[in-house]
């Protein structure tokens, strides 16, 4: 599922969800660096780079993808179901409609 989400998401965000995080301790990880002052921060690529780095992230990216891929699916098994019923909806109206063989 994540294969057919995850591009699109990335087309219209501009990076992967699953890298989209906040960086918790910033007092203690994050220090300026630098002749033009950026922190340490803003130079980690990746959710990878930051924890081992030994930040604490709050991931709300992978938060996010998850919360999607499950509406997609409650919505596949929803209409999978509804199909179901309404097939064995169609057949026991057509058992009630034959009419009995005469005696």
């Amino acid at each position: 599922m994540g294969d057919l989400i995850s591009p699109w998401l990335g087309l219209i965000v501009g990076s992967s969800l699953n890298n989209a995080y906040i960086v918790l301790n910033r007092s203690k990880v994050c220090y300026p660096a630098g002749p033009r002052g950026t922190d340490v921060c803003s130079q980690w690529k990746t959710l990878d780079d930051a924890k081992a780095a030994g930040a604490i992230t709050f991931n709300y990216g992978h938060f996010i993808q998850v919360s999607i891929n499950f509406l997609l699916v409650s919505c596949v098994v929803f209409f999978l179901v509804r199909a179901y019923q309404r097939v064995r909806d169609a057949e026991a109206k057509r058992g009630e409609e034959t009419p009995a063989a005469p005696a």
